[in-house]
């Protein structure tokens, strides 16, 4: 599932001296969290956990493995602690002019779309609820921001595409009546635009909620969904520009764990290819981390290409890896560990998206 939020403002007042200066290489950040059992994984194995944390070292067990992340989080972590441990820091990032985004991967089931949005097969995706994913926290957070930031600072806020792909097409979820949307790289802007996605201008995070909303209502389960928020903001003669990408993947499994058929089976097909495409493009992004020449093979799934300022780019990005305890579920799990620790090696190179306006009018 992907979404994705274009937001236009900036609390924060510009950093001077950084039009056109690329920031330094910084990796993808990785936090990792557990979810808690369910009732199917009690009566399969009880509940002893394969996992163990170490708190103090950031450090994952399983089995003979260990793995380190920037961000751990037990089956205990609540969605507020999830949001101020990664949310905030990547909202700050857009909100001084980078492009940002946090992207939630793992295992059907898991609680990567809770993460992201809360219970929405409740419908409870309001800002009172306490389970609020981290798409809602970080609507509300950047209007506490623009709320109370320097009056002269002229704002603008726009959703620019809240999208899914399905069966590698990219469909609007705030327009079902639109053909597949088309993805075309700009080059002046350094990004992968969507092309046919609406655009929606925001100005309070009741308004922000309601698109939402309407986009949970249109998705398709088994999808990933993007939603893009534009924020710009000016001040006196300097414009800022930024966009913060929240993605909700769709869930990595074997086929053969999944005892699906006919459509369903096809969809998981899709699902796969597309995140191979993704796994091979964060494996040569590693090897290029390292010193390797390497083509990253972006164009091999929408999903790629459609990340490819978020992977190796000019964005900071955090990787929210959603993992199972229980022994059922080891493979995946396994799997998911493995796919974070290499996503963390990845070098990004994100610019501060500030220019004059000046500049702009010749």
């Amino acid at each position: 599932m992907l979404r994705e939020y274009t937001k236009s403002t900036s609390p924060i007042p510009p950093i001077s001296n950084s039009n056109g200066h690329p920031h330094k290489e910084e990796t993808i950040k990785t936090f990792v969290r557990i979810r808690p059992w369910n009732a199917r994984e009690r009566a399969l194995g009880g509940a002893s956990s394969v996992l163990s944390l170490d708190s103090v070292k950031n450090q994952v067990l399983i089995a003979d493995h260990s793995f380190v992340f920037d961000h751990i989080g037990d089956d205990e972590f609540t969605q507020e602690q999830v949001f101020n441990s990664v949310g905030k820091e990547i909202c700050d990032h857009a909100l001084v002019g980078y492009n940002a985004t946090i992207f939630a991967y793992g295992q059907t089931g898991t609680g990567k779309t809770y993460t992201m949005q809360g219970p929405i097969e409740t419908s409870d995706i309001s800002l009172n609820s306490e389970t609020r994913g981290v798409v809602q926290r970080a609507i509300e957070y950047i209007f506490e921001k623009k709320n109370s930031s320097d009056p002269g600072l002229q704002w603008t806020i726009k959703i620019s595409s809240y999208v899914e792909i399905y069966n590698e097409q990219i469909f609007d979820l705030l327009d079902t009546n639109s053909s597949p949307c088309t993805l075309r790289e700009d080059i002046k802007r350094g990004c992968v635009q969507v092309c046919g996605a609406s655009e929606r201008n925001i100005n309070s995070p009741d308004e922000a909620l309601k698109y939402l909303a309407l986009g949970v209502k249109n998705r398709t389960t088994f999808s990933t969904d993007m939603n893009r928020e534009n924020l710009n903001f000016k001040q006196g003669g300097l414009i800022s520009e930024s966009r913060l990408s929240l993605v909700d993947l769709a869930g990595s499994e074997r086929q053969k764990s999944t005892s699906t058929t006919g459509d369903r089976l096809r969809e998981g097909g899709h699902i796969n290819k597309s995140l191979l495409a993704l796994s091979h493009c964060i494996n040569a992004l590693v090897d290029i981390s390292n010193g390797k020449p390497r083509h990253v093979h972006y164009r091999d799934s929408r999903l790629t290409y459609l990340l490819k300022d978020s992977l190796g780019g000019n964005a900071k990005a955090c990787m929210i890896a959603t993992v199972s305890p229980s022994a059922a579920s080891m493979g995946e799990t396994m799997s998911t560990l493995r796919f974070a620790s290499r996503a963390q090696l990845i070098k990004n190179k994100a610019t501060l998206n500030q220019s004059d306006e000046k500049d702009l009018s010749q």
